[in-house]
C-alpha cells in the first residue's frame, strides 16, 4: 500500500475517472457483436482492472478521501459507484463491511445499482485474501439479512444472485415478499439451487403461478426463467403464452427466446412466421438466430436490402451457418458521419447521454448480393436434415454451445449460457455478466455431462 505522504492525488483521481469510463465501456462489450470473451479480457477488462488496481494501491487514505465519498455522493454515476465499490472490496475489513452494508440499506437508483454491481464483481478480485474470500463475503451479506432494511434485503439478494450463490431454506420467505425488488431477486436466486435445492427450499404453494402472473414484467420474466430452469410444471405453457398469445409485448422477446432454445421444429416455425410482421420482426429474427433452423436464413435473405433491418437479418446466416464477419467483401462500410451528425449544437448536447453505442448500432452493414451468393454455396454444406438446429454451420450440441461461449460474439453468449443452464437443470452454469477472467475459469471447469440433447425440443401446448 502507498505511503499517504507520497500519494499523487491528481493521478489517483484520474484512476477513478478512468475506471468510471472503462466500466461503462466494459459493460457494453458484454453485449457487443464485435467482441469475444478473450478480447474483452485482454482489452476493456484489463484497462478497467488496471485503474481499479491503481485505486487499491492507495490503501486506506484513498478509500477515505476518494472512494467512500464517491459512494456517499448523491450525484455519483452507477459506473463510478461500481468502480469505487470494486476497489473497496479488496481487503475490506469488518468496519468497512459494516459501512458498505449500511450503504446497501439506504442507497437508491444509480448509487444502489453501482454498489450491487461493484460487489458482484469486486468479490472476485482478491479471492486469495481471507478478508476478500468470496464465500466469506457472501456469508457477511447473509449474516444481518434479518435486520436489514427492505432496500438492503433486495440489494443483498441481488448481489448473491449476480454471483450465482446457492441459496438455502432461508430464502423461502423472501419469495413471497410484498416488495417487488426483493421477490424478483429471490426468484432469480432460487434457480441456482437446482431441482434438489428447490425441494429443500419448499416454496410456498402456488408461488410460481402467482409470481408468473405478477403485474411487474421483470418479476414475471425472472419467475418463468427460474421455473423453466427448475422444471416447474406449467412453465413451458407460460413461456408459449407470453411468446405468442399475450396481448402486451413486454415479455415477448424473452419468451420468444425461451421458445427458440427449448422448442421443437413446429414451435420454431411459429417464430419464423412472425418474421413477416414488421412489428414482430426484430423479436422474431433474434429468436430464429438462436433456434438455428436453416429455413430461417432463407426467409431472412430478402430482408438484407432493408436499410434499417438488414444488419439484424444478416445475423441469421452468421448464427446459423457461420457467415464470417471478417471477410470484407461480404460487408459494406458504414456511411461517413457528417460534422452535423457527429457534433450536435452545444445547447442541444445532452451531457448525460450514453456515449457508448448500443449493440445493434455496432452490427456490420451487409452486402446483400454477396451474402446471398455466399449462402448459395454454404447451404449445401449444412447437414442434409433441415430439421436439425445449427450454430455456426454445424449441428448444435452442448460442445458447440461451450465453444461459442469461449470464442463467439458476446452479443449471443447470454442466450447460449441460458440454454446450457436450461438443458442441464442448472448444473452447467456460466455467468456471462461476471468478469471475463471469472467466466474463463468457469468454462475451463464446465462439465457437459448433465446437458441434454440440444436437438430435442418441446411442442407448443
Amino acid at each position: 500500500m502507498a505511503d499517504e505522504d507520497h500519494i499523487l492525488w491528481e493521478l489517483v483521481e484520474q484512476h477513478l475517472d478512468e475506471a468510471e469510463f472503462c466500466f461503462e465501456v466494459w459493460a457494453s462489450t458484454l453485449d457487443a457483436p464485435n467482441y469475444t470473451l478473450e478480447e474483452i479480457a485482454e482489452g476493456p477488462e484489463a484497462r478497467l482492472l488496471a485503474h481499479v488496481d491503481g485505486l487499491v494501491i492507495g490503501g486506506r487514505a484513498v478509500a477515505r478521501e476518494l472512494l467512500w465519498p464517491a459512494l456517499d455522493s448523491p450525484v455519483s454515476s452507477e459506473e463510478r459507484c461500481a468502480a469505487a465499490t470494486m476497489a473497496l472490496t479488496v481487503g475490506l475489513d469488518a468496519e468497512g463491511w459494516a459501512r458498505l452494508l449500511g450503504l446497501l440499506d439506504e442507497a437508491q437508483d444509480e448509487r444502489r445499482r453501482g454498489l450491487v454491481r461493484g460487489l458482484q464483481l469486486g468479490l472476485d478480485l482478491d479471492a486469495d485474501s481471507m478478508s476478500s474470500n468470496p464465500a466469506a463475503a457472501e456469508r457477511r451479506l447473509l449474516a444481518d439479512l434479518e435486520g436489514a432494511s427492505t432496500l438492503g434485503v433486495s440489494a443483498r439478494l441481488e448481489v448473491l444472485a449476480g454471483r450465482q450463490h446457492v441459496p438455502g431454506p432461508w430464502l423461502r420467505p423472501h419469495l413471497d415478499s410484498a416488495d417487488v425488488a426483493t421477490a424478483r431477486a429471490a426468484v432469480t436466486l432460487a434457480r441456482f439451487g437446482g431441482p434438489e435445492g428447490l425441494r429443500r427450499l419448499d416454496p410456498p404453494p402456488g408461488i410460481w403461478d402467482r409470481l408468473g402472473r405478477a403485474e411487474d414484467p421483470e418479476l414475471r420474466e425472472a419467475t418463468i426463467t427460474t421455473a423453466l430452469l427448475l422444471g416447474v410444471q406449467g412453465a413451458w405453457a407460460s413461456a408459449a403464452y407470453w411468446a405468442f398469445a399475450a396481448p402486451e409485448p413486454a415479455m415477448r422477446r424473452a419468451a420468444a427466446t425461451w421458445v427458440a432454445v427449448l422448442g421443437d421444429a413446429s414451435a420454431h416455425a411459429r417464430l419464423l412466421a412472425d418474421l413477416d410482421d414488421p412489428e414482430l420482426r426484430r423479436t422474431s429474427a433474434w429468436a430464429c438466430a438462436h433456434a438455428g433452423r436453416p429455413d430461417a436464413v432463407e426467409a431472412a435473405l430478402p430482408l438484407l436490402d432493408d436499410p434499417e433491418f438488414g444488419p439484424l437479418a444478416a445475423e441469421l446466416p452468421c448464427a446459423v451457418a457461420g457467415l464470417p464477419v471478417d471477410r470484407d467483401e461480404l460487408w459494406r462500410d458504414p456511411p461517413p458521419e457528417t460534422a452535423a451528425e457527429s457534433l450536435p449544437p452545444l445547447d442541444a448536447d445532452d451531457l448525460d447521454e450514453d456515449l457508448v453505442p448500443d449493440a445493434e448500432a455496432q452490427l456490420p452493414l451487409p452486402d446483400p448480393a454477396a451474402i446471398r451468393a455466399w449462402w448459395a454455396n454454404a447451404r449445401a454444406t449444412l447437414d442434409d436434415n433441415p430439421s436439425l438446429r445449427h450454430h455456426a454451420g454445424r449441428p448444435l450440441d452442448a460442445a458447440g454451445l461451450r465453444d461459442a461461449l469461449t470464442a463467439g460474439p458476446a452479443r449471443w453468449r447470454h442466450v447460449q449460457a441460458m440454454e446450457l443452464a436450461l438443458r442441464s437443470r442448472g448444473r452447467a452454469l456460466v455467468n456471462t455478466r461476471a468478469l471475463a477472467r471469472t467466466q474463463q475459469r468457469q468454462l475451463a471447469s464446465l462439465s457437459l455431462d448433465a446437458v441434454e440433447d440440444c436437438q430435442r425440443g418441446m411442442a407448443l401446448p
